[in-house]
């Protein structure tokens, strides 16, 4: 089978998140993939490069396609481009995520900003497909930041957290793929099983198809 663009470029990016994004809806996995790539873009931006001023220009770089609508410069940016063109995203909200990573940029220890900006890319997704309550955006936000935590800086995650946060959320139809493939993650860590991508992928479907959240 073929794989989209989307799916390729996250495969690349981060195999986990790659996998995760499958069990989304299939129309909603293209803008979830992009917008998960945009993420691990900036967040390379933030962690790789040793000067700040290189940091922040790699940065502004995102800023200058999305702001000025220039084309041709990445496959990523010419599609977030698309998708803020037919409406599926807001360029607004895009350029606001954006400016949040350029603040972690200027920061000796940018995991805390990091982890927030990782909480409002999860949020923006979330609230495109209309599963936004009070109780399911708390939850949504601590994940994204223990999720940011174990992929990017590799610290243990605490799955007692999210189990507990869980709770909160009454309604099972909130509890849709990707959210539940995520929270498998952070059990896996739990575990000493993350690390083991051989194994993720059949790990992962066997809890989706006969796990429990």
């Amino acid at each position: 089978m073929n794989l989209r663009d989307e799916q390729l470029e996250l495969k690349d990016l981060n195999y986990p998140l790659y996998l995760c994004s499958a069990f989304a809806s299939l129309s909603q996995q293209p803008v979830l993939q992009d917008l998960l790539s945009l993420s691990c873009h900036l967040t390379h931006s933030v962690t790789q490069p040793s000067e700040q001023i290189l940091k922040a220009v790699r940065i502004q770089w995102w800023t200058d396609c999305i702001s000025e609508g220039q084309r041709f410069n990445s496959p990523l940016s010419d599609r977030l481009l698309k998708s803020i063109e037919n409406g599926q995203l807001d360029k607004q909200t895009i350029l606001h995520i954006i400016s949040k990573f350029q603040l972690a940029a200027f920061e000796d220890t940018p995991e805390e900003i990091l982890e927030e900006c990782w909480a409002d890319i999860f949020s923006y997704y979330y609230t495109l497909i209309g599963k936004t309550t009070p109780q399911i955006l708390s939850f949504i936000q601590l994940l994204a930041k223990q999720v940011c935590s174990l992929l990017f800086f590799e610290k243990t995650t605490n799955y007692n957290v999210l189990k507990k946060e869980l709770k909160r959320i009454s309604s099972k139809k909130n509890r849709e793929g990707f959210l539940k493939a995520l929270c498998h993650l952070i059990q896996l860590s739990n575990r000493n099983k993350f690390r083991n991508f051989r194994l993720l992928p059949i790990r992962l479907f066997v809890h989706m198809m006969f796990g429990k959240i």
